[in-house]
């Protein structure tokens, strides 16, 4: 009796054909790694090897570019620390000549300050020379004495003579004048005239010069009684000599006043030793105006 197969229904299968379940679990067993694990896991890695080489190339690039601008940056450095160096070996040596050439410098002053002082000493020591040389050889007018010309008479004019000499070794060109005033005391300060010198007279070494000097008005008995008397008024004779020699200008004053002849007061006085022509009356040198160069 046949058996009819509906239609639509597989055919038999073998059953060599068809695996078992234990045979399904043999292989399985005998093929540790599956093909579509291998697969898988070699892709993976694949990519991560490409992942890996893909991002190597911009480090290597970045690196690369970094060691260059380090070398750079070293080579400019070193650079910099060449020219510093440099300059400062520069500085040292222009040091070195601004020390050395301050050091000529001062040396040099000081040899200018010790021959410009040798010269001012040479110089000062030929001036000191002339000048003693010109002292020694120069006119001058020396004053020898003062006197009274004549007895003090009341209603006569008194006058003094004043006796000078040129006692230096060259010529001299001399202006004189000579005053009168009737003081208590000698005026303070310095002499002063009424009139302008006169004109100069030439006076040769070794001769004598003589002037006179009158008062204005002749002498009272009044006055001629109160000479000596403290705090009355006396004749005061004075005046100066100027001159001229070598080429320079000097000059020689003289003042005496008229005093009674007292020999307990006036011991020093030439008066008081009877000088002059007058034995009751002499001059005396005032204490100040014989100033002379």
């Amino acid at each position: 009796m046949q058996m009819q197969i509906p239609e639509g229904l597989p055919p038999e299968q073998h059953p060599e054909s068809t695996p078992t379940q234990e045979q399904s679990s043999e292989n399985k067993q005998s093929d540790p790694w599956p093909k579509d694990g291998l697969t898988e896991i070699t892709n993976s890695l694949n990519a991560l090897a490409n992942q890996t080489a893909a991002d190597r190339i911009p480090n290597q690039k970045f690196q690369s570019r970094s060691i260059a601008v380090q070398w750079f940056l070293f080579a400019a450095t070193f650079l910099a620390f060449g020219a510093a160096a440099y300059y400062a070996h520069i500085a040292r040596l222009q040091k070195d000549t601004m020390v050395s050439q301050l050091t000529t410098m001062n040396n040099t002053f000081k040899e200018v300050q010790a021959q410009s002082k040798a010269v001012v000493d040479s110089a000062k020591a030929a001036n000191d020379a002339n000048r003693l040389t010109e002292e020694s050889l120069r006119g001058r007018i020396a004053i020898k004495s003062i006197r009274l010309r004549s007895k003090l008479n009341a209603g006569e004019v008194v006058s003094v003579v004043v006796d000078t000499e040129n006692i230096g070794h060259a010529a001299a060109i001399v202006k004189t004048r000579g005053q009168v005033e009737h003081w208590s005391t000698l005026p303070s300060g310095p002499m002063k005239l009424n009139k302008p010198l006169d004109t100069g007279e030439l006076l040769e070494p070794g001769l004598p010069m003589t002037i006179q000097i009158f008062d204005r008005l002749p002498l009272t008995a009044d006055f001629i009684k109160s000479i000596g008397v403290p705090g009355t008024p006396s004749a005061y004779f004075f005046g100066r000599f100027e001159y001229e020699s070598l080429g320079k200008r000097h000059s020689a004053e003289f003042c005496a006043f008229i005093i009674r002849v007292d020999t307990n007061q006036i011991a020093d006085s030439p008066a008081a030793k009877g000088y002059g022509v007058d034995q009751n009356f002499g001059l005396y040198r005032c204490p100040r105006w014989h100033d002379s160069d």
